[in-house]
């Protein structure tokens, strides 16, 4: 069972797919194919096992060592390392409007369980010099629950992969679309509602924090390679 497929490269993909016996994709387990264009091969990228279903296609440093996915059940989400072993927990500090939180697996209210008092961290990004991760986090608020957290404004951040220092680089985002990072690492594209500024597609430069509408719709893109 294939769920998908992205690029590593101008010549790779990753394909996820999922393994068992049976027709009850609950027992699946989750693995990382790794496909080569040119000699048209496949090999084995990570093996994802069976403890969660919903995880993310992961985002890899440019050596395609190390990624960082997130785990999710819709409501609850939190962020994991990837190898070549699979997947492993990702501890981190997180300070959101000017309140602290630890990121870890524990954000994940077991078993698709509640999670109401726990922060939520999800779509990560890899640079592409592989000094940062983008990712959005979501605060949690007193009295808002299951399906009403899907609502819950986001904020973006960025993390030291190698320090697990991390920065708050906007707040007030409903919605957003995954992160991508311009060739260049100077800038970050999503799409999403920004409170005040309303819809759309938005840049987001690293340094100054200047923020940019593109579009005023929501929309699919991508960055060409220059």
């Amino acid at each position: 069972r294939y769920f998908g497929a992205t690029a590593l490269s101008s010549r790779k993909l990753q394909i996820m797919r999922g393994c068992n016996d049976s027709q009850d994709v609950t027992k699946d387990r989750l693995e990382l194919l790794i496909y080569d264009l040119p000699s048209e091969t496949t090999a084995m990228l990570a093996d994802l096992g069976r403890e969660f279903r919903f995880v993310g296609f992961p985002r890899w440093d440019p050596h395609v060592s190390r990624g960082i996915t997130s785990v999710t059940n819709q409501i609850c989400s939190t962020l994991y390392w990837v190898d070549r072993e699979g997947l492993h927990p990702l501890r981190v500090e997180v300070t959101d409007r000017g309140r602290t939180f630890q990121v870890g697996p524990e954000l994940f209210g077991m078993k698709g369980g509640d999670c109401a008092a726990l922060p939520r961290a999800d779509q990560p990004a890899w640079s592409p010099d592989g000094r940062e991760i983008a990712f959005w986090f979501s605060s949690p608020k007193p009295g808002v629950v299951g399906q009403a957290r899907l609502d819950l404004p986001w904020s973006l951040h960025v993390m030291d992969p190698k320090t697990g220092h991390t920065r708050q680089l906007l707040t007030g985002v409903r919605g957003p679309g995954l992160p991508w990072w311009s060739p260049n690492g100077r800038w970050i594209a999503f799409s999403g509602s920004v409170d005040g500024s309303g819809s759309g597609t938005w840049l987001l430069s690293r340094d100054s924090l200047k923020l940019v509408r593109l579009t005023d719709s929501l929309s699919a893109f991508a960055w060409s390679p220059n």
